[in-house]
Order: C-alpha cells, then sequence, then structure tokens
C-alpha cells in the first residue's frame, strides 16, 4: 500500500478521531482539519484550526502536497430542529463549504476527494423486503439528507472533466466506541433494564460499526475502482429495533421486557409527546443493499455487529463505571 499524504476534515469528530489514528497507523502522513483545538489528540496527526467551514474557510496553505481528502465535516442532522432558514444552514456547510474545499483540491492538484454523506441522501425509509441500492432514485426528506445530496450532484459536476476523482460514501446510523446521541441513550435505558414498547416492531434497519467504515474509507484511498463511485456501506447485518435491543441487553446480560405495543398507538402518542421522529427512526426499515459496493471493492466489513456491539458496550460500562467512581 503507497503511504499517502491525507487531510481529514472533522478530525476531531466520533468518525475522524478514530479514521486519523487508523490512517496514522497505516503510515500515511495526517492532517487534522478541526474548528477549535481539540481537547483529545491522536498521536501522529498534524492538527489545523480551520473554524467553521463553508464558502470562505482557508484551505490554501494547507493543501500542498496533499494527496487525498477525505471531508467527514458537516452540519450534523438533528432532531426537533425548528427555524425557517434551516435548509440554507445545511447548505451553507454541507453544500457550499463542500465545493469551496473541493475547489481548493482542484487548485492545489490533489488526487482524490472522499466525501462522506449519508443513507439520507437516498431518503428516510424503505418498505419491508427492499433496500436501497446505490441505483436507487434519491429521495431525501429533510434539510440534511437535502444538503448531502445536492453536494453530491455539486462535486460530481465540478469535477466531470478533471483529474480529481471523487468518492461518495453514504452510510447508515454509524456506532462504536464514543457513540453518542440516541444510541447511547439506547444504551442507558437498557443498562437499566427498562421496559420498552416495541415488542411488535418487525422492521428492518442497517447499521455500520464505527471500525467497518473507517476500514472502507481506507479502502477508498488508493482503490482504483472506487473513483467516481457512489457506494453504500453497512455491516450487511439487519436487524429489527426489537432484535437489536434483544441483543444489546444479551451482550449486558440484562434481562430486558419488551411490551408489544400497537405500532399505530405509539406513533400517535410520540406526535403528542413531540417525539414522532424518534419514534419513526426506531419503527421504520432502513435497510441498505452494499452488494455493489463488496463487489467492487472486494471489501467485506472485516467485523461482526456482534463483535461490534460488544466493544461499543464494552466501552459504554468503562466510560459508565468510570463517571460512577469520580
Amino acid at each position: 500500500m503507497c503511504k499517502r499524504s491525507i487531510l481529514v476534515t472533522g478530525a476531531s469528530g466520533f468518525i475522524g478521531r478514530a479514521l486519523c489514528a487508523e490512517l496514522v497507523n497505516a503510515g500515511h502522513k495526517v492532517v487534522g482539519a478541526v474548528r477549535s483545538e481539540p481537547s483529545e489528540r491522536i498521536t501522529g496527526v498534524n492538527y489545523i484550526t480551520v473554524g467553521d467551514i463553508n464558502s470562505e474557510t482557508q484551505w490554501t496553505s494547507y493543501l500542498d502536497d496533499v494527496d487525498v481528502i477525505i471531508h467527514l465535516a458537516a452540519r450534523v442532522h438533528q432532531l426537533n430542529e425548528n427555524t425557517n432558514d434551516l435548509i440554507k444552514k445545511y447548505r451553507k456547510v454541507n453544500v457550499e463549504g463542500t465545493l469551496h474545499l473541493a475547489n481548493s483540491a482542484l487548485n492545489a492538484n490533489v488526487r482524490r476527494f472522499i466525501f462522506l454523506s449519508s443513507i439520507k441522501a437516498n431518503g428516510e425509509k424503505t418498505v419491508k423486503g427492499m433496500h436501497f441500492s446505490a441505483q436507487s432514485t434519491p429521495e431525501p426528506c429533510d434539510p440534511y439528507g437535502i444538503s448531502k445530496y445536492e453536494a453530491e450532484v455539486s462535486l460530481k459536476a465540478l469535477t466531470s472533466d478533471t483529474n480529481l476523482d471523487i468518492v461518495i460514501l453514504r452510510p447508515p446510523l454509524v456506532y462504536g466506541p464514543k457513540v453518542g446521541g440516541n444510541f447511547i441513550r439506547l444504551l442507558g435505558i437498557i443498562s437499566k433494564g427498562m421496559p420498552l414498547p416495541f415488542g411488535a416492531v418487525n422492521n428492518k434497519r442497517s447499521m455500520i460499526f464505527l471500525y467497518n467504515l473507517t476500514d472502507v474509507i481506507r479502502v477508498c484511498i488508493d482503490h482504483p475502482k472506487a473513483a467516481g463511485k457512489v457506494l453504500l456501506v453497512s455491516d450487511k447485518e439487519d436487524l429489527s429495533t426489537a432484535e437489536l435491543i434483544t441483543k444489546i441487553a444479551s451482550i449486558m446480560k440484562k434481562n430486558i421486557l419488551l411490551l408489544s405495543i400497537p405500532i399505530v398507538f405509539m406513533h400517535k402518542l410520540a406526535t403528542l409527546l413531540g417525539k414522532k421522529q424518534e419514534i419513526e427512526r426506531l419503527c421504520e426499515s432502513l435497510s441498505l443493499d452494499i452488494d455493489e459496493t463488496t463487489q467492487l471493492l472486494d471489501w467485506v466489513p472485516p467485523i461482526s455487529m456482534d463483535e461490534g456491539l460488544t466493544q461499543t458496550i464494552a466501552w459504554y460500562h468503562d466510560a459508565f463505571n468510570t463517571h460512577k467512581r469520580q
């Protein structure tokens, strides 16, 4: 494998920290672009503070001799956002900021630009028994998904007649050590043995373990067949919400009571409580077909979902017990 000079944006984030560590271990020269001084530094990473990423971010002085850019930084999806100008805020970072970085990459003769998009560029849900694939017609529904898809389209147009290779990855929910958001809240609920109302939920959802995602990104750095492709990635194992909860409880050695509450009732109650989006994500299906990715890259997720969940829960227990001791 060739040793590359790689710039990673969002280097202090959940995915960025893990990716930078993996790239350094593989012998690459890594520049980590961050908004502000990181609280946790990865040994071997040259951190640069660039502030907010938008159409005015200054990249020129940082791209000398950079071979590959891995663009992770984004305005991320947040539940229950409520503002009239929300789509403009997402576009400012996810579209305008991405295109400005790609233009800077063109001017600096960067070889490859790997863009971490989202399965939300495809849409919010799949019909049971069906899957999103790279050939599915994108139908993004919320400002985050719309901005990610618009960035994809704009990147392709910008680089269509250039020497800059674009690789687009669309992951679903990413879990792993140091995960946050709804996933860590779910771990907390299960660890307390609280009953949950998802016994009647028979959906199918794809996820990807953090180190499976960083592994496929690593493969895309040099793989010749990745150039110009939109690649869906996951653990290649789908679970219903009930199956996921049961699996987590088993690893935690917790007894869990899954109540079979009618889904229609849960939707009505969640709407009244302002939790409609959260319940929809737990009850609807979102399944990815990654066969094209595995065949094109000759890649399979190196870590099983069972092992990924085990590692995540081990981190959670360690972090929780450390917090309690303090």
